[in-house]
C-alpha cells in the first residue's frame, strides 16, 4: 500500500509541478525509519521505482532507500506569486456526508473538470455560479485533482 501512495503522489506532485504557475522551488522530503531525513529538489531528480526500491538521482548524487525505511514522505513548494488580498481566485473544496463534492470559489468557477491521478477526466460540469455540488458517490476511493478556470488541488475520496 505504501508503494501505490507514494506513486500516486509523485504523479500528483509532477503533475502539480508541471501546471503550478509561479512555483520556483519545489522538495521531496524522505524520513528514514532510523528517523534520518532527507531532502531532494524534486524539479532536478529522477526518481526511479523498483520492486521495493526507491533511487533518487539529483545533482551528481544518487540516493538509494527501500520502501520499508520510509516512515513518511512530503512535497513542498515555493511560490513566487504575491497573494490577491481578496482572495476571490482561491478555491475552497470540501466533501460531505452524502458524498457530494462542493466545489467554491470568490469568482464564477467556469468548467470544472474532476481528474484521476492519470489525467483521466471522470467528471466535468459547466457552471457559471461560485458554487457548485457534485456527487462522487460513483467514483473509486482515491485521491483526484479538481481543476477550475485558473486553479487545481486535489481531494480523496
Amino acid at each position: 500500500m505504501k508503494k501505490i501512495l507514494f506513486l500516486s503522489f509523485c504523479m500528483w506532485t509532477a503533475m502539480y509541478c508541471a501546471n503550478a504557475q509561479n512555483v520556483s522551488q519545489s522538495w521531496l522530503l524522505l524520513e528514514k525509519s532510523n528517523s534520518s531525513r532527507v531532502e531532494f529538489d524534486f524539479a532536478n531528480s529522477e526518481i526511479t521505482i523498483l520492486d521495493d526500491e526507491i533511487t533518487v538521482n539529483t545533482s551528481g548524487e544518487q540516493y538509494t532507500f527501500f520502501f520499508g525505511e520510509v516512515n513518511d514522505f512530503h512535497f513542498n513548494a515555493k511560490s513566487t506569486a504575491i497573494k490577491n488580498a481578496d482572495n476571490a481566485t482561491d478555491l475552497k473544496i470540501r466533501l460531505d456526508e452524502t458524498e457530494t463534492l462542493i466545489v467554491a470559489a470568490g469568482e464564477p468557477l467556469g468548467n470544472v473538470v474532476i481528474l484521476s491521478l492519470t489525467g483521466q477526466t471522470v467528471k466535468q460540469e459547466q457552471t457559471d455560479a461560485k458554487e457548485i455540488h457534485i456527487s462522487v458517490a460513483n467514483l473509486n476511493k482515491g485521491i483526484y485533482l479538481v481543476k477550475t478556470r485558473n486553479k487545481t488541488t486535489k481531494f480523496i475520496r
